[in-house]
């Protein structure tokens, strides 16, 4: 989500203010890093407490009492409630690039039929989530596994080192091999996964659908 929504912060805050928008993102960023700790500490301090490495953490809050449950709810809320977010904002700016350029208008003027291009885009993953946890979590499993990674692991540094080459090769060398160490290990993990979903079957055991 935070990936997402880094050209969502940089457009609305605009071209001259990158500065504000690197702060926003280093900021928006720190906090969820922050409850991350704190959720890993919590979840180790109740291993170690003899719950078992197989409890579920969050389940063992719920059940612990309104202190324990109250936070655990606050925090699992906070986090679906701000990817969606994210996932709107997102495809709201995508939508309205796309008909732009589809309409001929300029990069200041708004488009037409952005509310319609968004519900349409949003109508197939809601009505695919409401179809229950069966479905829903099999396939963001599998998202996970080929589109995510491709979009975020893969993507990035192959952009980056094309851009690289039109500018005339400008970036450092150590730049450049980091780049394709990056696009190269991802590479390797979209390999593990192919190989764990080599046939439709196997594919399908990788979403969980087959038992």
């Amino acid at each position: 989500s935070f990936g997402q929504a880094v050209p969502v912060v940089a457009a609305g805050l605009g071209p001259r203010r990158l500065g504000a928008a690197r702060a926003a993102v280093l900021a928006g960023s720190a906090v969820p890093l922050l409850l991350s700790a704190m959720w890993a500490t919590v979840s180790a301090l109740l291993a170690s407490a003899g719950a078992g490495a197989s409890a579920d953490p969050t389940v063992q809050l719920l059940g612990a009492g309104w202190a324990s449950a109250l936070p655990a709810v606050a925090v699992a809320s906070g986090a679906i409630g701000t990817s969606l977010i994210a996932n709107y904002l997102t495809v709201r700016q995508f939508c309205a690039d796309a008909l732009r350029a589809l309409q001929g208008r300029g990069a200041g003027a708004p488009p037409v039929g952005v509310p319609v291009a968004v519900l349409a885009a949003l109508s197939l993953p809601a009505a695919i989530a409401c179809g229950g946890a069966r479905l829903y979590l099999p396939l963001l499993r599998w998202s996970g596994a080929f589109p995510t990674t491709i979009l975020y692991g893969l993507l990035p540094p192959l952009a980056a080192l094309a851009l690289g080459r039109q500018r005339g090769g400008s970036s450092a060398r150590a730049s450049r091999l980091a780049l394709r160490a990056h696009a190269a290990l991802t590479a390797a993990l979209l390999g593990v996964n192919l190989a764990l979903a080599s046939n439709v079957r196997g594919c399908w055991r990788l979403g969980g659908l087959l038992r």
